[in-house]
């Protein structure tokens, strides 16, 4: 019987330099970023597979690359220029959208 071998890698080097932003972030605005991960209903709204920009693995290899979310890049971005006043966070079950409050 012949056994074939299958090895998956994961590349979350994209989600990584978002996550540590979201730290540094998280010093500046606390309660902002805090209502936000609060917020958030499972880890779907955070991260994403991107299957289409991933490079190709070796004969046998599944690459699967993780990226930050729309929803978190759009977070990121918001905080990150200082528009905080009133942001709110919409989820909508396929993601969220930040925006200013009312």
């Amino acid at each position: 019987m012949t056994h074939h071998t299958l090895r998956l890698t994961a590349d979350a080097s994209g989600v990584g330099a978002s996550v540590q932003l979201l730290s540094e972030l998280a010093k500046r605005f606390p309660e902002v970023v805090e209502r936000f991960v609060d917020g958030l209903l499972d880890l779907s709204e955070l991260v994403r597979v991107d299957v289409r920009n991933c490079t190709a693995g070796t004969a046998g290899e599944v690459r699967i690359c993780l990226e930050p979310s729309d929803c978190f890049r759009e977070f990121l971005a918001a905080v990150a220029a200082g528009n905080v006043d009133g942001l709110v966070v919409e989820v909508d079950g396929h993601g969220c959208s930040p925006r200013k409050g009312d």
